[in-house]
């Protein structure tokens, strides 16, 4: 069975890099950039990029957690915003 994914980012190069690696690992993936994704059917894995959108990306990770409660979330942030990557994991992210 075929994993699918949803890259959430503003940053379309990281965007289309990511995608390349995981479409190469077997995955289907679909990307966003906007504010409310629209999920992917079945989608299982969210990389969420809050590395521009500060404090709206726990907004966006509590949408993407009420639409696709399911899926596991992985948060993609800067090493020196650690307070954010907290926030984010009790918010629901699985890292």
């Amino acid at each position: 069975m075929q994993a699918t994914a949803l890259i959430v980012s503003n940053d379309t190069t990281f965007a289309e890099t990511m995608k390349g690696l995981l479409q190469g690992w077997g995955m289907t993936v679909a990307l966003s950039g906007d504010s409310t994704p629209p999920p992917p059917p079945g989608a299982e894995i969210v990389l969420l990029d809050i590395r521009q959108d500060n404090s709206e990306g726990l907004t966006l990770l509590l949408a993407i957690r009420g639409k696709m409660p399911e899926a596991e979330v992985i948060l993609i942030n800067r090493p020196d915003n650690i307070p954010l990557s907290i926030a984010g994991m009790q918010a629901g992210a699985a890292d």
